[in-house]
């Protein structure tokens, strides 16, 4: 059947978008470097989204008694924009903040506090706080080869991330809720003859087969982050996937760079998660 799902855009973010990916599927590296920080544009970026679906909608008759409900095929419509931000400020607030007691009882409260700092960078900070604190769900893009290689930092950032994101959800005020983390360019985890050394259930994956393995994600997150950051979650719920979006070139010649990124680039097992942030729970 056609792809259920119709995204259309404002003129403005299509405009942007085909011109980003000209360059991007571009054989030219030149002109595949020459590309626009997509923070510099993040909020002129809007997408909608439209699909059809069977919604029952249920109604309280009689004080409560009884309970009618009709379902009906409809359109249903949703929109999101994209933020940005740039990765200094994003490793800037970890640091400033992972380790911290957070005393305050609100969002506004801890905003306000960070907002007192005599420090050039409270902005970014507090910024970041805000974005986390507002959005009920969060797509943590995370490297699977540093992630899973022994003796990395890497899991300290993801670590630190997630901690501080339970610390702001418990906060008044605060929306955070879940957290979904794409384990990305998965494919590098795969067994190929190589030692199975990764810090990863078995030391690697088997074959292609398992990227879609959700609790095999969701292990290989645990073992990085530790058990028992991983139990001490109170707040938000987190889950885990391998994903292989933005994962390399398609081999187009001898050279060290030659080749074009595949398109289109995101896989349904990136989507899936995607849209389940797209639509309330309920």
């Amino acid at each position: 059947t056609p792809f259920p799902f119709e995204v259309t855009a404002r003129p403005q973010t299509r405009r942007f978008l085909d011109e980003y990916m000209s360059r991007l599927g571009n054989d030219d590296l030149e002109k595949r470097k020459n590309l626009v920080p997509t923070i510099e544009v993040n909020t002129d970026l809007e997408i909608k989204l439209e699909f059809c679906a069977e919604v029952e909608s249920k109604q309280s008759m009689l004080f409560g008694l009884f309970t009618s409900s009709k379902r009906k095929n409809q359109k249903v419509k949703t929109s999101f924009r994209t933020l940005d931000l740039p990765g200094e400020d994003y490793r800037a607030t970890l640091d400033r903040l992972d380790g911290i007691e957070v005393t305050s009882n609100s969002m506004e409260e801890m905003l306000a506090r960070i907002g007192s700092w005599d420090d050039d960078g409270k902005e970014a900070v507090q910024y970041i706080v805000k974005l986390i604190g507002t959005s009920h769900d969060v797509l943590l893009l995370i490297d699977s080869d540093s992630f899973t290689s022994k003796n990395s930092t890497a899991r300290n950032e993801v670590n630190a991330f997630i901690r501080l994101s339970d610390q702001i959800a418990s906060l008044e005020g605060a929306n955070t809720g879940h957290i979904s983390c794409l384990l990305n360019k998965a494919d590098i985890l795969i067994h190929r003859g190589d030692t199975k050394n990764r810090m990863m259930k078995n030391g690697s994956l088997a074959n292609w087969g398992e990227l879609m393995d959700r609790e095999h994600a969701l292990e290989t997150l645990i073992e990085n982050i530790g058990e028992a950051q991983y139990h001490q979650l109170r707040n938000i719920d987190v889950d885990a996937y391998y994903t292989c979006t933005l994962g390399g070139l398609i081999a187009g010649g001898q050279g060290e760079y030659d080749g074009i990124p595949p398109y289109p680039m995101v896989p349904i097992n990136v989507f899936e998660p995607l849209l389940r942030c797209l639509l309330p729970r309920e």
